[in-house]
């Protein structure tokens, strides 16, 4: 019987590990890292991007575009019904540079899910997903970006 629970608490304790090794899926930091240079050699501070902060939040899922001026995001507009966002509304928005930290901010070892993509043509994060933990619920959060336009 002593032996059985050994063995039991071991099998447990493998399973556990196995589970905590699926789960963490690391940012692929070569990618990240390729990314962020393609995006700096760019040498945008200026443009207009549509986003789309995915969470179960205020305004989420909903789709806005976004003027960033001199790396500094400066207004956004709800694509739904045409509104501006308010300023609070507008400090749950990230330009390029913030999405590109936030993403190097993560803690492989701390995530359930994590997925990114880049854009092809300027290198920004395109899309972004997090679910920090299995066990919380609608604390995941994820970003979309796309129709990037430099501001000359």
């Amino acid at each position: 019987m002593k032996w059985s629970a050994i063995v039991l608490f071991l099998a447990c304790l493998c399973l556990t590990a196995a589970c905590d090794d699926d789960n963490a899926a690391p940012p692929d930091t070569t990618e990240l890292r390729q990314a962020r240079e393609h995006w700096e050699q760019m040498g945008f501070d200026s443009y207009e991007i549509t986003q789309r902060r995915n969470c179960f939040c205020l305004l989420g899922g909903r789709p806005v575009r976004l003027l960033v001026f001199r790396d500094s995001l400066v207004s956004g507009v709800n694509l739904e019904d045409s509104t501006a966002l308010t300023s609070d509304e507008l400090q749950w928005y990230l330009t390029v540079d913030q999405l590109f930290d936030y993403i190097a901010d993560i803690d492989p070892a701390q995530v359930a899910h994590y997925e990114a993509r880049y854009d092809g043509t300027y290198g920004f994060p395109a899309y972004f997903y997090v679910d920090r933990s299995e066990q919380i619920a609608d604390e995941e959060i994820g970003f979309e970006c796309s129709d990037l336009h430099p501001l000359r």
